[in-house]
């Protein structure tokens, strides 16, 4: 009876254990202070070229490096393009009492065809929000 209980709780540790585990790898490992980039909002800068489009963001900026925007993520469906900009997060801080102050960080995109055939959507929003062209 002793041991039938025993293995019981053991049986009950374990599930729990490899519930835990599975889990904390189904979030990202469970690491505090997740590093993975952040998707933005964005606007248009400016046309660069038939196929080039300066993209910016804003952002709250303390200190430190300013932050970059990784390689965009750009899905092309008929005459849509859907683009996400990705922000590498700063190191985590208390700011010391810092003012943060809001900083503009621009991406230059190259598409595969003519902006004028293409109307650009914003896909960290949901529903994606058109930028390009104006309405």
């Amino acid at each position: 009876m002793k041991i039938a209980f025993e293995v019981a709780v053991a049986r009950y540790l374990i599930s729990g254990v490899l519930i835990l585990g599975f889990t904390l790898l189904a979030f990202g490992c469970g690491g505090g202070g997740d590093r993975s980039a952040q998707a933005v909002e964005w606007g248009v800068s400016r046309q660069v070229g038939p196929r080039q489009i300066r993209l910016v963001t804003e952002i709250d900026h303390c200190r430190g490096p300013t932050p970059t925007i990784e390689r965009p993520v750009i899905e092309y469906s008929g005459k849509r393009v859907f683009i996400e900009l990705l922000l590498t997060p700063q190191e985590d801080s208390d700011h010391g009492g810092c003012l943060l102050q809001l900083l503009g960080v621009q991406k230059t995109v190259t598409l595969k065809r003519d902006l004028d055939e293409l109307v650009l959507l914003d896909s960290s929003t949901n529903p994606p929000e058109r930028r390009w062209p104006d309405y």
